[in-house]
């Protein structure tokens, strides 16, 4: 099955099972006030076909760039203007995961050379001590099994290997 639903509402702490939450007030706030954020562009739809999803890296080719931060990823494809997926999709994948196995869209996406997958449209608040950070989601496969759990903003990545999952604004 290449389509899957959409989430109305995810919670961070019940799906990873980490010490975080939804993130509160406007994305360049500090997370800890207001109603929670809400990614637009993915609540707007209600399922998505993951052969039209994008994986991409964000390196830059020139001049060449071998590490980016999670941040600067999300960065430069706001730029780009793509709808950066998040909790609300990611939960479903995740799910598909589990209850199908070898068959799932995870699976597919791995025979396409697809292993680890950031989605970046969903910030959760965590902490560092007494310090607010920003988290996010991310599924990767260890060579064994795909795991889910959440990277800090600031984390680097290496290569091409680390994607982030992102649909055409157009994408209906």
């Amino acid at each position: 099955m290449n389509i899957l639903p959409v989430l109305r509402t995810f919670d961070p702490a019940g799906f990873t099972g980490e010490k975080v939450s939804a993130w509160l007030g406007p994305f360049a706030g500090n997370g800890q006030s207001g109603e929670p954020y809400v990614n637009l562009q993915e609540s707007r739809l209600e399922r998505i076909n993951w052969e039209m999803v994008h994986f991409e890296s964000a390196l830059q080719s020139e001049p060449k760039e071998y590490t980016i931060s999670a941040e600067k990823k999300r960065a430069r494809l706001k730029l780009a203007r793509r709808t950066i997926l998040g909790g609300a999709s990611c939960q479903p994948l995740w799910e598909n995961y589990e209850k199908e196995g070898c068959e799932s869209m995870l699976e597919k996406l791995r025979a396409r050379g697809i292993c680890s997958i950031l989605f970046l449209g969903q910030p959760m608040l965590g902490w560092l001590g007494s310090m607010p950070r920003r988290y996010y989601l991310q599924l990767s496969y260890d060579g064994k099994a795909w795991k889910k759990g959440i990277v800090w903003e600031m984390d680097s990545f290496n290569g091409d290997c680390w994607v982030v999952a992102t649909l055409p604004r157009d994408y209906r």
